[in-house]
């Protein structure tokens, strides 16, 4: 399974910061696991977390 598969199931605590699951996950740096997080996904991890937490008015 490659690692960026992994991340949005991790990434659920919304206080946990990119570069920490980078890491976990064994990229050496951030851009390296955005990149493949992109990839993967479709959007930034940033981009993805907001859309997991916003909340419509």
């Amino acid at each position: 399974m490659p690692r960026s598969r992994c991340s949005p199931k991790r990434d659920r605590c919304q206080t946990r910061r990119v570069s920490d699951t980078a890491r976990e996950l064994g990229y050496a740096s951030d851009e390296g696991f955005s990149r493949a997080f992109r990839r993967h996904v479709g959007v930034t991890p940033s981009a993805w977390r907001s859309q997991r937490t916003h909340v419509p008015a």
